[in-house]
């Protein structure tokens, strides 16, 4: 593999619930949503997105079995079916920006140095060259105070959900981040970026389960809200899983409650 690895943004489009199976709640969230093990951020398992596009190659694309067979592999429970690797190797989706309301817009794209900075490291790992790479490496080593974060539009005091932001003018740098994830960029501090993701902060929603109007079943589920924007990268020997991505442009539908329009998201290659 590696002639044709790529990067890309999943970019939630609606509410998205991946759910977290491995983990028991005894507190107010029944369902919470999957983390990376390390940091403790909101992420999308490798598993999650290969189900994911496996589906939406097979349904939605049309892919035959043969292109199915060769980029994802076997279903090792089908016992008539010959076990066999696929050629693309999936990995896990972390998270990249996350919405954070505003008294001055409708919302602020809240991002990280230190996130970009852990984006840029796996690119380089991998050998994936991005064409922001200068700009972002930038921003990665911006300092950003504890309880300041800053964002680049003038007028007034201007609060990101409990923070009180620092306004200052756009640098070059910003605009290419923008380019990417999309206008009224916010920078946190490593600390305030994970406060912004925790329990605390991600919303939750009560689901409730009806026989004949009476309720059975009350839950509270976690979720990361629409326009919440993740990286993940693919490893392939061939071009096949981006040239389909690009060509169809379609919503991909990821994790739970895809029937109340939950998880519908946008692939864009970096």
């Amino acid at each position: 593999m590696g002639n044709n690895n790529s990067a890309w943004l999943i970019i939630a489009k609606s509410n998205l619930h991946v759910g977290n199976e491995n983990t028991s709640s005894y507190g107010i969230i029944d369902k919470s949503v999957q983390r990376d093990a390390l940091t403790g951020l909101p992420c999308i398992n490798s598993s999650s997105i290969k189900g994911a596009l496996n589906e939406f190659f097979a349904m939605k694309a049309k892919s035959s079995e043969t292109d199915l067979l060769e980029i994802f592999g076997s279903n090792k429970l089908d016992k008539n079916v010959e076990s066999k690797k696929g050629n693309n190797s999936f990995f896990d989706a972390q998270i990249f920006s996350i919405p954070v309301q505003s008294n001055k817009r409708l919302f602020f794209r809240a991002t990280s140095p230190a996130v970009i900075g852990r984006m840029l490291e796996r690119m380089s790992v991998l050998g994936i060259e991005i064409s922001q790479k200068s700009e972002l490496t930038e921003i990665a080593k911006m300092p950003v105070k504890d309880n300041n974060p800053e964002v680049f539009i003038s007028g007034g005091d201007i609060y990101l959900g409990d923070f009180k932001a620092i306004s200052k003018s756009k640098p070059k740098m910003i605009e290419a981040l923008e380019q990417l994830i999309g206008a009224e960029v916010a920078l946190f501090s490593e600390a305030d970026f994970i406060e912004l993701c925790n329990d605390e902060n991600l919303p939750i929603v009560a689901r409730n389960c009806l026989d004949n109007g009476e309720s059975i079943n009350l839950w509270y589920e976690q979720i990361l809200p629409q326009e919440t924007i993740f990286y993940t990268t693919i490893l392939s020997d061939n071009d096949k899983v981006a040239s389909v991505l690009q060509a169809q442009q379609a919503l991909v539908q990821i994790g739970a409650n895809a029937t109340i329009g939950y998880g519908y998201c946008a692939f864009m290659k970096l």
